[in-house]
């Protein structure tokens, strides 16, 4: 018996949707620093492998990837409401990106401006952005009939 087509409405494809933009992500450029030449820095999947170091100077942005991550699990298992609320807080913390003006480039600590955002950034706050709208569109399943007796 083939199996049913996937819908766009569909847990699975909302996932796939976002896991695709996030890998594209990774292979763009996040940011771009003040006095440096503009693709010298922050490619995507640098920022995912070593971005947690910003947790030490105050940016919690990337703390977005496990939430994004643990949102796909719950897609995965159905769990469209749990997928949601990561999703959003996901969002949340990316977004918060913009609010940071200087940033530590390098293991010394030093500091440079941030000059501009690269498609890398944007496709990253997107990939989160398609589960919450995706999750918005999946249809809400049928509430289970009680198993209690009737009188």
């Amino acid at each position: 018996m083939p199996s049913p087509p996937l819908s766009i409405r569909s847990p699975a494809t909302v996932c796939a949707i976002s896991i695709g933009i996030f890998l594209i992500a990774l292979t763009q450029n996040g940011y771009y620093l003040e006095h440096a030449p503009h693709d010298a820095w922050a490619p995507g999947w640098g920022e995912f492998a070593v971005g947690w170091i910003s947790l030490f100077s105050g940016t919690v942005a990337w703390l977005g990837n496990p939430l994004l991550i643990a949102s796909w699990i719950a897609l995965y298992r159905k769990r469209v409401q749990v997928a949601a609320t990561l999703a959003l807080l996901a969002l949340v913390l990316m977004l918060s990106f913009l609010l940071n003006k200087r940033i530590i480039f390098n293991e010394a600590g030093s500091e440079s401006g941030i000059s501009g955002y690269g498609l890398g950034y944007w496709l990253w706050v997107s990939s989160a952005f398609v589960v919450v709208l995706g999750t918005c569109l999946i249809p809400k399943a049928p509430a289970k009939p009680s198993q209690e007796p009737a009188i």
